[in-house]
């Protein structure tokens, strides 16, 4: 499940990216959060949640830290620093419930702790991209990591119980955060057309997906160890602009890909 996060999460960012060269990337997040969050609520009342204070305030949480990843990671997209911005935000969504996991007693075993090591220099590697213009953007990685990482946190905290209402709660509350950082933004900016919005509704389903699966898999394992395997989402990115843009791929990369395998493996067996 944490897996299937990461790929989830890797293929929204992609599109993301690729629907931000024509417009605001923020109005693309806002899209697809609403999207996201209007489908899980849809979800939610079908087959009936328990909401209650815990929920709304882990919900609560998570929204904004969605939202302050959201808005670092594409500010920093905008600016023509992914590569920097990206692998950080990668790093930094794994580090927060990685501790939060240790804090709260959990001892993976030998192998695994290996795992997790070796997945911070994978992150780093498979998302390296040379930038003519300098390790600019390093703060807007942080940040968006940071945020990112509370994000995960929280929803791994959710009762379970909450399901797809907490999840709903979670999407929507930050489409609401995201969308006010629209204010006094350039209108030109701000217009869908009905290609991207199509784009923009997939990007939410694929990140409501994402947070899903990655609470669904806290909730059945280490918090540490779902947070790190999700937090490959980089690689998945990075794999479709193979594919799909036809980049070119450096040796840099491709050691980042034997690393992210390897550490996939020493996570699930130890």
């Amino acid at each position: 499940m944490a897996l299937a996060s990461a790929a989830a999460y890797g293929a929204s960012d992609f599109l993301g990216g690729v629907l931000s060269s024509r417009t605001n990337p923020r109005i693309i997040a806002v899209a697809g959060l609403l999207f996201g969050g209007l489908v899980a609520g849809a979800g939610a009342l079908a087959h009936g949640v328990t909401i209650n204070g815990a929920a709304w305030a882990w919900s609560a949480t998570a929204a904004v830290g969605d939202a302050i990843g959201v808005v670092f990671l594409y500010r920093g997209l905008s600016s023509g620093r992914m590569s920097v911005v990206a692998p950080l935000s990668g790093i930094g969504a794994a580090a927060l419930p990685v501790v939060a996991g240790f804090i709260d007693g959990e001892r993976p075993g030998l192998w695994a702790v290996v795992g997790l090591v070796a997945a911070v220099p994978a992150i780093l590697l498979v998302a390296h991209v040379r930038d003519a213009n300098g390790p600019s953007g390093w703060l807007d990685g942080v940040i968006a990591g940071v945020g990112f990482g509370l994000g995960f946190l929280a929803i791994a905290r959710l009762p379970h119980a909450a399901g797809l209402g907490g999840l709903s709660m979670t999407q929507l509350g930050a489409a609401a955060l995201v969308a006010v950082t629209l204010i006094g933004a350039d209108r030109s900016r701000l217009r869908l057309l009905r290609r991207e919005l199509s784009g923009a509704a997939i990007t939410g389903l694929l990140g409501g997906a994402a947070f899903y699966l990655f609470q669904q898999s806290s909730h059945r394992g280490y918090l540490s160890e779902a947070a790190v395997l999700s937090a490959l989402y980089p690689a998945v990115t990075v794999l479709l602009a193979l594919i799909v843009l036809r980049e070119r791929v450096s040796s840099i990369q491709v050691a980042g890909f034997v690393l992210c395998a390897a550490s996939i493996g020493l996570i699930v067996s130890g």
